[in-house]
């Protein structure tokens, strides 16, 4: 008998140890999704031939413009009127596969230019709760041979 609080004190030590063990991994953090409203904050394009840089350009664009990234994968692409170019909102649809983003827009016309259908593949290198930067890589070879490459990094928040 003196030995039966001894051995329950043992098996309630013994199951609070094993009960208690090891914790399950917490769950995975969620990745911070793209959807929502993205005001455009500021530009820097680098400008190069054949590898090397022959220009850098900083803007500052927090002028109103933004991008909207909805949920079921369409979105806007908004300019607001700037001196005498009118405001405009280009309807889009987009795609995020891992650090890729593919945004897709229609033929439309701008202050009198024809932009013709087409999709952009932008790559997002930095994604946080508040900050999105997305570059753009146009290069383009002429008749010489010379590579010209413009690399547009653009700079949102939310």
């Amino acid at each position: 008998m003196k030995r039966l609080p001894a051995i329950l004190c043992l098996s309630i030590t013994l199951l609070c140890l094993v009960a208690c063990s090891k914790k399950s991994e917490p769950p995975p953090v969620n990745k911070i999704s793209i959807v929502g409203k993205w005001n455009e904050d500021s530009l820097k394009v680098v400008y190069s031939q054949n590898g090397n840089i022959t220009d850098t350009h900083n803007e500052s664009t927090s002028d109103g413009s933004y991008r909207q990234f909805n949920s079921d994968a369409t979105g806007i692409d908004y300019f607001p009127q700037i001196g005498s170019f009118p405001s405009t909102t280009i309807q889009i649809t987009y795609s995020v596969t891992g650090d890729k983003l593919d945004m897709n827009y229609p033929a439309f016309t701008y202050s009198g230019l024809t932009f013709p259908a087409e999709t952009q593949h932008w790559t997002i290198s930095m994604m946080t709760v508040h900050n999105l930067e997305i570059v753009f890589i146009s290069s383009s070879t002429d008749e010489n041979g010379v590579v010209t490459k413009g690399t547009q990094h653009w700079y949102f928040s939310r």
